[in-house]
């Protein structure tokens, strides 16, 4: 009889035992989950081509219950990106340009259109005063012409002191590339809603 009695007894301080260690189990994993807290990711709402800058209507907020998503990107309206983005995809900092501007050019050229600079001076290149994200026309001066209209309504993309980077099709960069050959180019600088 003392052999079953001691036997319940073991019973009984392991069944307890197992009792605290699922309650430190549990408390353990509660106590995790609050001190965690949640971190908010940015996902595509809709697709996102390579090479575009991210609209606030294409993203939204979307919270995970973890401490942190690594390399999530804090905020990627307005950044640059380098490859396509699917909807629900979380935009990771991998898939952004660094900035506009140090990203490199090409992160700014749309697809089916190329960067070309032509060179400028003081006189050609408007004093100075075309800045990128303005628009600009190309004539041609001195040729057998007179002057000629090469190209219109034309992008800044940058600009040094000598030369301006325009955004252009492919077929107004052969016209712009056998027009400098024929005489001087001239930049006018269109005025803002000018046609």
């Amino acid at each position: 009889m003392a052999d079953r009695s001691a036997k319940r007894y073991i019973y009984i301080v392991l069944a307890l035992l197992f009792a605290a260690l699922a309650a430190l189990g549990s408390y353990q994993v509660l106590t995790y989950k609050a001190n965690t807290g949640s971190v908010t990711v940015w996902v595509a709402k809709t697709a996102i081509d390579a090479r575009t800058q991210i609209n606030p209507d294409e993203v939204e907020p979307l919270k995970f219950a973890m401490p942190s998503y690594p390399g999530a990107s804090p905020y990627p309206v307005g950044k640059v990106t380098m490859v396509g983005v699917t909807p629900g995809e979380v935009i990771i900092n991998n898939m952004l340009a660094l900035n506009t501007a140090s990203s490199g050019l090409s992160a700014r050229v749309p697809a089916g259109m190329f960067a070309m600079a032509i060179p400028v001076n003081q006189v050609t290149g408007v004093n100075g005063a075309v800045q990128p994200g303005d628009r600009v026309d190309l004539v041609l001066a001195g040729g057998p012409a007179g002057a000629t209209d090469v190209a219109a309504d034309v992008l800044v993309l940058n600009k040094t002191a000598s030369t301006l980077t325009l955004e252009v099709s492919q077929g107004a960069a052969l016209t712009v590339a056998g027009a400098e050959t024929k005489g001087t180019l001239t930049v006018l600088l269109r005025g803002i809603g000018s046609d």
